[in-house]
């Protein structure tokens, strides 16, 4: 991929270049819609991306150079060198390169591939783990109130006596049998 970067860089310095000396050359005030800025921001990118595009030391993914070549009125084919257009007079690029290019992008989604599958595990073990802790903590609870129903606090007597709680006033202290 490294061989296409500064190329592609070349053809999109040297189109966006071309349009805006055309412009200015004719006193069209619109050459300014041509800066490196300017550019930036239609693409909806930051200046320092889009220059490392231009200075060939990063390159897009083949959508924006698709949209790229859109507005600046090329064809993305000629942008990448790929066809022979009179805007496209940087050095042509060699079938190996694009090759390499198309081989990078392979391996770069390969590797995306990996860490999405690699990802969806790591969240299935934590939605088993955390589907576990809740059963555990469910049962903690049950067993806590098995607890409660079957020990509680009598004031009256300040110990612990078994039994349903609520037996509590039909067994109380009144003494008064009939």
């Amino acid at each position: 991929m490294g061989n296409l970067q500064p190329q592609l860089g070349k053809r999109i310095n040297l189109k966006r270049e071309t349009l805006k000396g055309s412009l200015k050359a004719r006193g069209d005030s619109r050459w300014r819609h041509w800066t490196q800025q300017a550019v930036a921001d239609l693409m909806d990118v930051k200046l320092e991306t889009y220059q490392r595009w231009e200075y060939g030391d990063a390159e897009p993914d083949i959508g924006t150079i698709v949209r790229l070549a859109k507005l600046l009125g090329e064809d993305a084919a000629a942008l990448l060198g790929l066809s022979s257009s009179p805007s496209a007079a940087a050095e042509p690029l060699s079938m190996d390169a694009v090759l390499a290019y198309i081989k990078g992008l392979e391996e770069a989604n390969k590797q995306s591939q990996a860490r999405l599958v690699e990802s969806e595990r790591a969240a299935e073990q934590i939605e088993r783990a955390r589907i576990e802790q809740v059963a555990e903590l469910k049962e903690r609870i049950k067993s806590l109130e098995e607890q409660l129903k079957l020990a509680h606090y009598d004031k009256s007597h300040e110990k612990f006596r078994r039994g349903d709680p609520r037996e509590d006033g039909r067994r109380g202290g009144s003494g008064n049998a009939k």
